[in-house]
């Protein structure tokens, strides 16, 4: 796609494909997606994400609880492959991947910026993944966390530059807590007192 998508929700979703697969979109090649959201499943080859397979937009205010499983490489829970900008989201399915860049949020970022997102799924791959990003070869990661179930994963393979990682799961409830602290909960986040921040109309 190169156009915008605001406000769309998949929920329930079984899909599955060769590459370049996600539930809400495969090729997010230009333009922004916002405010969406996918729930379900989802089995692809490789370059696989819970929302989107490969991205080189923006994607925003959005989230998946898709469980991802890859056959190969490039695996994440929101997105496969980021050379775009990521902000205010976050996936919490569980990820699977037989080869290497595979991550809670993203399989593997080569350009662009993640911000102000987090990933609490169990993320389990042969080679090269982390927590929150599987590979990183390029781009930023900022105020950003994943809840580490005590894999003993980096937030993205061979660092934590810009995520905080925790075994406390509670920790995460609190919105004064870093990286939280820095989050806008008057607009856009909700703390939960009992559970992670979700994003506002979308509960």
């Amino acid at each position: 796609t190169t156009g915008n998508i605001s406000n769309v929700g998949l929920v329930n979703a079984n899909v599955s494909g060769f590459q370049a697969s996600g539930v809400l979109v495969g090729v997010q090649n230009s333009g922004t997606i916002d405010k969406s959201y996918s729930t379900g499943s989802l089995l692809v080859n490789y370059f696989a994400g819970g929302l989107v397979g490969n991205s080189y937009g923006v994607i925003s205010n959005s989230y998946s609880t898709v469980n991802v499983i890859g056959y190969n490489w490039v695996v994440g829970g929101l997105v496969g492959l980021s050379n775009g900008i990521i902000s205010n989201s976050y996936s919490t399915g569980n990820v699977t991947g037989s080869g290497g860049a595979i991550g809670g949020l993203v399989g593997s970022q080569n350009a662009g910026a993640i911000s102000d997102s987090y990933s609490t799924g169990n993320v389990t791959g042969s080679s090269v993944f982390g927590g929150l990003v599987g590979r990183q070869s390029s781009g930023t990661i900022s105020n950003s966390y994943w809840y580490n179930r005590s894999q003993g994963l980096s937030c993205y393979s061979g660092g934590n530059t810009g995520c905080t990682s925790k075994t406390s799961q509670s920790y995460f409830y609190i919105a004064s807590n870093a990286p939280m602290n820095s989050w806008d909960f008057n607009t856009i986040w909700q703390e939960n007192a009992t559970g992670y921040p979700t994003l506002r109309k979308q509960n």
